[in-house]
């Protein structure tokens, strides 16, 4: 799971121009955000891991990376509807994920997982407006 959440925040930092590089960062917990993240900004946490037994030590993996899209929040419903809203910028990610198996050995699938609506928080400075998607990746793996 390491190398695979390393890889998502590389490649999002390539992919979402309009997002500073410090402020697409990996979340110990998606509720306790750093008070020097700036917005708009990309949240990236591990999620499930699922192992399938195959043949021998030969295991099927399934690891889901949740992303979260963050904006603050200005007029009323842009932070979730404008073009640099939340759906939208939730979307990008979504899109520089898809089918995208980051150059990692083993693994053979990446597809979209459930969404969750976008939600209304507060960081400790401001109102922020979030949506998290979540990408499901496979990989063969032999212990």
């Amino acid at each position: 799971m390491r190398d695979l959440v390393l890889a998502v925040q590389k490649e999002l930092r390539r992919a979402l121009g309009q997002v500073h590089d410090r402020d697409v960062i990996i979340l110990e917990d998606e509720d306790l955000l750093p008070e020097s993240l700036g917005y708009p900004a990309i949240g990236i946490k591990d999620g499930p891991v699922t192992w399938t037994p195959e043949t021998g030590r030969s295991y099927d993996q399934g690891l889901t990376v949740r992303i979260t899209a963050m904006v603050a929040l200005g007029k009323q419903g842009e932070a979730v509807v404008d073009k640099a809203g939340a759906l939208a910028l939730a979307e990008k990610a979504q899109a520089a994920l898809l089918g995208n198996l980051l150059g990692l050995a083993g693994y053979y699938l990446a597809q979209p997982g459930p969404e969750e609506p976008s939600k209304w928080i507060y960081d400790g400075k401001r109102d922020i407006q979030r949506k998290t998607i979540t990408i499901n990746y496979r990989r063969e793996r032999t212990v």
